[in-house]
């Protein structure tokens, strides 16, 4: 187990609010964990939420700049760790925080099949959540990755990596409901400053205000990357929102709209010309092209224009 300092510390035994989240979960098809499903009655599912972290590292240096605004602590367990001990939530280091972030490192082995490996994740699920379920008040479970099973193997780490990823989010006095607003990791940066200090409030007009009902892309400045409360997302009302998720991967980059999907390859090392390598780019149009199937680059050019500027935007 890894662990990161905290500032703040709860009564012993409760955790105020939790964050559970996985290296990787199966497709929500493949999900069958009856704690989940009892979770999910009482929480906001997010459909359209994208996963902004690269790796369970990347996770540990995100969060520990979090912790300058949040007195969070961050534990990162085994599935054996939690399947094996039934006490595992009682240890001295975590007991009693206020701000708890615990991700399990369920990677799939190379020679687990999907089978296996939704088996282990399901079981491992049931196990944290006979834990989480009655000590917290909040309680946000995720993923970094979806894994997609591939069609001629069985193997789990044959599987697609998928950045899009469920996020079921309980709060108190809310009974289930799916969002189908976007959203992304870096919204639980402002969702859990809010829940800290226990300002989190329904949505205001000036939230709503930012959303467009015109779905015709023509500008990259309508479109917004700045993190988001959930609640408030939840809560907007009219036409879908002018969010723009930008995702940085190991191969590509992304930026996700209420309409596309725009990906470009990372350049190659080798390559003497490193702005030519960023042409190689695809676009996919939702919500038809669910699973990013059918490039369009061609089709929209002028939206590829917008989505690229958008992305060079974002880099540093």
């Amino acid at each position: 187990m890894t662990t990161f300092p905290s500032p703040a510390d709860s009564p012993q035994g409760v955790h105020r609010i939790v964050v559970l989240t996985f290296d990787s979960l199966p497709t929500v098809e493949w999900i069958h964990s009856p704690r989940l499903r009892r979770l999910e009655l009482q929480s906001l599912f997010f459909e359209r939420h994208y996963s902004q972290i690269q790796s369970a590292d990347h996770l540990g240096q995100l969060l520990h700049e979090w912790q300058i605004q949040i007195p969070l602590k961050f534990v990162m367990f085994r599935p054996d760790e939690i399947i094996e001990n039934s006490t595992w939530l009682e240890s001295n280091e975590i007991c009693g925080q206020s701000v708890l972030w615990i991700h399990i490192l369920n990677a799939p082995s190379p020679d687990e099949t999907n089978e296996q490996f939704c088996r282990r994740t399901m079981e491992t699920m049931e196990a944290a959540l006979a834990g989480l379920e009655f000590t917290s008040r909040y309680l946000m479970v995720s993923a970094i990755q979806t894994l997609v099973a591939a069609d001629n193997s069985g193997m789990a780490v044959d599987s697609q990596q998928w950045p899009k990823v469920p996020l079921w989010c309980r709060l108190p006095n809310h009974r289930m409901q799916r969002v189908q607003r976007l959203s992304g990791s870096n919204d639980l940066n402002p969702t859990l400053r809010a829940m800290a200090s226990g300002s989190l409030k329904p949505a205001t007009n000036d939230l709503q205000a930012q959303s467009s009902p015109d779905r015709e892309v023509t500008d990259s400045s309508r479109w917004s990357t700045h993190p988001q409360e959930l609640l408030k997302l939840s809560e907007s009302q009219g036409d879908e929102d002018n969010r723009a998720i930008c995702i940085e991967t190991g191969a590509r980059r992304l930026v996700c709209t209420a309409d596309f999907v725009f990906a470009q390859n990372r350049p190659a090392e080798s390559s003497d010309d490193l702005q030519q390598e960023w042409h190689d780019h695809q676009l996919f149009v939702l919500p038809e092209d669910f699973w990013h199937q059918n490039d369009q680059s061609r089709v929209y050019e002028s939206v590829i224009e917008d989505l690229s500027r958008q992305l060079n935007d974002q880099q540093p």
